[in-house]
């Protein structure tokens, strides 16, 4: 989810839809409780700008045109009339960061640091009001996490692997610039 990467099914084919709003939805709901939503608070959220009807017509269309043009990002989806989520085996860089965190992983965090770029979802950064609120947010949080806990993990990584701990202090470095 850092600089455009986004959620992806267990299997290795990435989902990064090329549709601005479906990517910031299926973000969003990796990191929401349950990974679901109901469709107003996503309507809220990505459309709040327009009329009701409208909002909800755009979300409509929004998964109509994932499931033909992304159709792996679309079998990650799962939507009824009320609510719209994530199938289970869905994962994210950033849960796959956390679970290296909680493991106190220091060569899988070298190696997800790595391949994180920037500012989290930085390429989406303009696409609504409240998403942006939400992305910066995120991006505080994730600051926050990396700097409390993996710089921890980094100086202990120091001592018995050097060239990990360098790998996590530059991504570190990157990611919080």
């Amino acid at each position: 989810m850092v600089s455009g990467a986004s959620a992806s099914t267990a299997s290795p084919a990435p989902t990064r839809a090329g549709m601005p709003k479906a990517r910031a939805m299926i973000a969003w709901l990796t990191r929401c409780p349950g990974h679901c939503a109901g469709r107003d608070r996503i309507v809220g959220m990505l459309w709040g700008d327009r009329f009701e009807d409208q909002a909800r017509a755009s979300l409509r269309q929004s998964l109509a045109d994932l499931k033909e043009t992304a159709p792996d990002a679309a079998a990650l989806i799962r939507a009824d009339r009320t609510e719209i989520g994530l199938h289970p085996g869905w994962t994210s860089d950033l849960a796959e960061l956390e679970a290296a965190i909680a493991a106190g992983d220091a060569p899988a965090l070298a190696a997800l640091l790595e391949s994180m770029q920037g500012e989290l979802l930085a390429d989406l950064a303009g696409l609504s009001p409240g998403f942006d609120d939400w992305r910066m947010a995120e991006q505080a949080r994730l600051e926050q996490c990396l700097q409390a806990e993996v710089l921890p993990i980094a100086r202990q990584a120091a001592e018995s692997a050097p060239r990990v701990a360098r790998a996590i202090a530059n991504g570190l470095q990157r990611l919080l610039e």
